[in-house]
């Protein structure tokens, strides 16, 4: 859940908001939070008049000042809001590539295209670990059954200033190969269930039932 910012102008005492001069308010603005803290060094120690003996509500009066501290802090040093967002990069594997650009990042713009010179390079390696072998092609024959992918693997990079962002593997249909499901399979007398991956082609789970 997002964290609920508070307005730091609802923690000042009614001496700061009379206050005309800007410079005043600051010093007692510090003034204020240095009474904060003071009182949440009291409560740890047990040294507060009002220091309740039950822990949970220790830990609320600790939380209420740490609001009015972090609140009243934002008048000096600002705020700052992080939000987070998914890009979708639509990239066609056909083949290996190294220190590709896949696209830009700009501190102000954030993530921009790969020809906009506004962002700083991210770049993407590929690499083939050229896991599967090539079925020997049958001359003058040709194939029968039900075609599917046997997807190969490979090595994904992303890298920015040489720093590595990202690397892991992932099957790649391009640097696989294509497998044929025997006609047998399909005779009549059972009845075959065949489950194929819907991103690589690939073939997920063959089943098998006899027929009634």
């Amino acid at each position: 859940a997002k964290k609920k910012k508070l307005d730091p102008l609802s923690f000042l005492t009614e001496e700061i908001l009379m206050t005309n001069s800007s410079a005043k308010m600051a010093e007692l603005i510090a003034k204020e939070i240095y009474n904060i803290r003071e009182s949440k060094n009291a409560l740890l120690r047990g040294q507060a008049d009002n220091t309740p003996q039950d822990g949970v509500q220790l830990k609320l009066m600790l939380d209420n000042l740490n609001e009015q501290e972090e609140a009243l802090l934002t008048l000096f040093v600002g705020t700052e809001e992080k939000e987070e967002k998914t890009y979708l990069i639509c990239i066609v594997p056909e083949k290996e590539w190294e220190n590709k650009i896949v696209f830009r990042f700009s501190k102000k713009l954030g993530m921009v295209a790969a020809d906009n010179l506004a962002g700083e390079p991210i770049y993407m390696t590929l690499k083939d670990l050229q896991l599967i072998t090539a079925p020997p092609e049958t001359k003058g024959k040709g194939v029968e059954g039900v075609a599917y992918n046997v997807p190969g693997r490979a090595e994904i990079t992303i890298t920015k200033n040489k720093e590595i962002l990202f690397k892991s593997e992932f099957p790649i249909t391009q640097f696989g190969v294509v497998e044929y499901l025997a006609p047998t399979l399909f005779n009549g007398k059972t009845t075959i269930k065949v489950l194929f991956n819907t991103t690589t082609g690939g073939l997920t789970k063959v089943d098998k039932e006899n027929a009634k």
